[in-house]
């Protein structure tokens, strides 16, 4: 056998034996972040499990929603329809189906690698740099950035975005399946989050090839259609006006109108607009407001925002505009900060290449459309969690277009790696202080429980119940609350008033009413304070 060919087999078993290693350490570093935030929980996650409900009672019309997206809900739905979990277990059949979505986004990271080594002629070593910095952004983006942690979508939007960096690249070589499979997979973003259909649009151009681009274009457009054509009539409909989701207007109106958008907006402040059908207000002093249909689920206000604050206007406002940006600068400065090592090796590698790589166009294709989402989200409100993907493609993008010499980029492929490791480890073993949150839920909901609160039955509290997840464990419904701002004027209030509050509450359906009883107050006769919490509870038909 020539020596050649046996360089080549070599360095190939090498490189398979590097991707097999880093993605195992992947899979024991995913699993652990899992299992150790296994009993978290998030507002967000909240809604998302009443969706999937809908999902499992077969119910699809009730999915549609103008604020949270239908793909996540779905795959938590067939994870606990497999599992079959108790509901003190429901938790963590949420991180089971977030870990499934870490190994397939694991899978797109992969077959990205293989497809970019080989469109390379690159040296062994280079390509070695390639697979070590490709799964280390991989594991820093999901773990360190996006979490396991969260019941969000966010995580599958990562997967989504390794999948489209992928098949960008094949549907450049003027491939018209692939052309179409990047149009569906395109459509399968929307489904996980909305920003996702402007994003398309860049994705799409990125993966154009050279010639016959207006099949190509036409081609994937089509895919798109395809997939995301049927809730986007969906939500029209029910809507009765053409849209693809409020979720991008109602987060203007907060970070840039400084519109509240979930705090019962009401018409405030002048010129937002006039609410179609709010939160009903049945007390005004202190503010108590009633949400006991027509929506049905854990917590109505976050279940559909877009529902509840449909009439409200948004309107460019230079000084808002200017200040949301000026946040997301902020924000995007402490995310590259906390990437130094990162970072300031790309920064080298740039100033110490010689020539343009084999693989540049693939680099651009690879980091146009990622740039375009980070462009996109500094416009209004940026999380870590929101970008971590689209910040580990364009990392990659910038490696691809280096080119220096062997040694130099060995030692910075190391430090780099190492870090980001590092980074991810740490997280991790952040998550080991706060396994234990759902005891603490839990103990609420079985106490209630034990005292005569059954499923299906409706609360009220003293103050927002969106930060608390145990109503999902017992399976009842918050339908009234008094108004966070208005909790110290409630509890100051006299007993005459406060029983006023719990006849407008009983009216609206609640059975229970919970919330913190300050230390000061001298008229919480007959409330029963939980043990082990700060949380007390009152019934209000007995």
């Amino acid at each position: 056998m020539p020596e050649r060919t046996i360089a080549t087999a070599l360095n190939s078993r090498r490189e398979r034996s590097l991707m097999a290693a880093m993605a195992a350490l992947s899979i024991v570093m995913g699993a652990a972040s899992a299992w150790l935030s296994r009993s978290e929980m998030n507002p967000d996650g909240i809604s998302y499990l009443d969706l999937s409900d809908r999902w499992m009672a077969g119910d699809p019309s009730g999915v549609v929603n103008g604020y949270w997206s239908p793909l996540y809900p779905a795959i938590l739905a067939v994870v606990r329809v497999v599992m079959h979990p108790a509901a003190q277990f429901e938790f963590a059949a949420a991180h089971l189906a977030n870990f499934i979505i870490f190994l397939m986004s694991l899978a797109a990271v992969s077959l990205l690698v293989k497809e970019i080594l080989a469109r390379s002629l690159a040296a062994p070593w280079r390509r070695e740099a390639i697979i070590l910095w490709c799964y280390a952004l991989f594991l820093w983006s999901s773990i360190s950035q996006i979490t396991i942690a969260f019941v969000t979508p966010d995580l599958l939007v990562s997967a989504v975005s390794w999948f489209l960096a992928l098949l960008v690249l094949k549907a450049s070589d003027d491939k018209p399946l692939f052309s179409f499979a990047l149009g569906v997979m395109s459509g399968i973003g929307f489904l996980s989050k909305t920003i996702m259909f402007p994003v398309a649009i860049a994705v799409l151009a990125a993966g154009l090839p050279r010639r016959h681009l207006i099949r190509a274009a036409l081609v994937s457009l089509l895919g798109f259609a395809c997939i995301g054509g049927p809730w986007i009539t969906a939500l029209s409909r029910q809507k009765g006006r053409l849209t693809f989701g409020d979720t991008g207007k109602l987060t203007y109106a907060s970070y840039v109108d400084g519109i509240a958008y979930y705090t019962h907006w009401h018409g405030d402040p002048p010129g937002s607009g006039l609410p179609v059908h709010p939160t009903r207000r049945v007390f005004e002093h202190p503010a108590v407001f009633e949400f006991n249909g027509p929506l049905r689920a854990t917590y109505p206000p976050w279940f559909d925002p877009s529902y509840w604050n449909e009439g409200m206007q948004t309107h460019f406002e230079l000084r808002g505009q200017v200040k949301a940006l000026i946040e997301t600068v902020k924000t995007y400065y402490v995310l590259f900060v906390k990437t130094q090592w990162a970072f300031a090796g790309l920064a080298i590698l740039l100033l110490l290449t010689r020539r343009r790589p084999d693989v540049f166009g693939d680099a651009i294709r690879i980091g146009f459309p990622a740039i375009f989402a980070l462009g996109l989200y500094s416009l209004i409100h940026v999380e870590g969690r929101y970008i971590g993907g689209f910040m580990a493609l364009l990392f990659i993008a910038i490696l691809l277009i280096t080119d220096v010499e062997k040694r130099t980029l060995q030692a910075v492929t190391a430090i780099v790696v190492v870090s980001l490791l590092v980074a991810s480890s740490v997280e991790i073993i952040k998550q080991y202080g706060t396994r234990s949150s759902l005891p603490a839920q839990s103990s609420m909901a079985t106490d209630l429980r034990a005292a005569g609160l059954r499923p299906g039955d409706c609360i009220a509290s003293v103050g927002t119940m969106i930060i608390h997840f145990w109503p999902r464990l017992l399976r009842v419904r918050v339908v009234a609350e008094v108004q966070q701002e208005s909790v110290a004027e409630f509890w100051n209030a006299p007993p005459a008033t406060q029983w006023r509050v719990f006849e407008a509450m009983r009216r609206a359906g609640a059975r229970v009413l919970v919330g913190t009883v300050p230390d000061t107050c001298t008229s919480a006769a007959g409330w029963t304070k939980i043990p082990g919490t700060n949380t007390s509870y009152l019934f209000l038909d007995r």
